[in-house]
């Protein structure tokens, strides 16, 4: 009998503004939206690619519940509640990892946006093959190569790993064809 290995799961990290669409979504009744899709994945801790490892970041979940409570007006103890689920999806993954704590200013690379500068570091610090953004403008900076424009493009850590950094629908497009890919 031939023993198959299961695959290894794939590490995913989730920029806020994923978040907050999902929610966004599910407040107005859409469904089957791209956001929606990658966050059903993670709660469920499995995708067409395989098992989901969610990376996340303290800094990140912190900040996430500082917008739903002081731009989005949801009750603070909504917002804390929410928090403290996505925290157990990355605790609860295949890999449990609970949410990195990442200390002083990661001097990775210096983004536009401070916020997004810890997204990043989170993701190479957590080893996220997929950084999945709505904002994906927000990544450019020389050390980060463009593949689509808008869409995909990858980053190499000073270790060598690579990190992908996907909108939604590119994310999505890779789950319906199994693969990720450099195309």
């Amino acid at each position: 009998m031939v023993s198959r290995q299961a695959a290894p799961p794939v590490r995913v990290c989730l920029d806020l503004n994923i978040w907050v669409a999902d929610l966004l979504a599910l407040h107005t009744g859409r469904s089957g939206t791209a956001s929606q899709l990658l966050v059903d994945a993670v709660r469920g801790g499995d995708s067409p690619l395989g098992p989901i490892q969610l990376v996340i970041s303290w800094g990140m979940l912190n900040r996430l519940e500082a917008v739903l409570v002081r731009v989005l007006q949801v009750d603070p103890s909504l917002a804390q509640q929410y928090v403290t689920m996505i925290g157990r999806y990355a605790s609860d993954g295949p890999n449990a990892h609970a949410p990195y704590v990442l200390l002083g200013p990661s001097g990775l690379v210096p983004l536009r946006d401070e916020e997004d500068t810890h997204v990043l570091a989170t993701a190479s610090a957590g080893k996220a093959n997929v950084l999945v953004t709505r904002n994906f403008r927000d990544f450019a900076h020389p050390g980060i190569q463009v593949r689509t424009p808008g869409e995909f493009a990858t980053f190499s850590t000073a270790d060598g790993h690579l990190v992908h950094i996907a909108s939604p629908g590119q994310m999505v497009r890779w789950f319906r064809e199994g693969r990720i890919s450099l195309d």
